[in-house]
């Protein structure tokens, strides 16, 4: 998968949290719904949207550190080469 559509489907995972969140808000309303599930239901959604980043951001870090690498080691004395 490209690098941009590994960025493109954080950002949809982020948005669709929004859209969770959104709702639960909008639930927050509701006169039935304790204010302890409100919570623990936000704090969820947020912890889960926390580690999804923080993961993606690790394995990004990691697929960049192995591509510096690739490349070091098929340089040569520096000197471009033709392709």
């Amino acid at each position: 998968m490209e690098k941009a559509h590994l960025y493109e489907a954080l950002y949809l995972v982020n948005h669709g949290i929004d859209e969770a969140v959104r709702g639960v808000q909008r639930l927050k309303k509701s006169p039935k719904l304790f204010m302890e599930t409100y919570h623990k239901s936000m704090a969820g959604l947020e912890r889960r949207r926390a580690i999804i980043n923080l993961q993606f951001m690790l394995e990004m870090r990691s697929w960049k550190k192995t591509m510096s690498r690739a490349s070091t080691k098929n340089s040569t004395s520096g000197y471009p080469t033709s392709h």
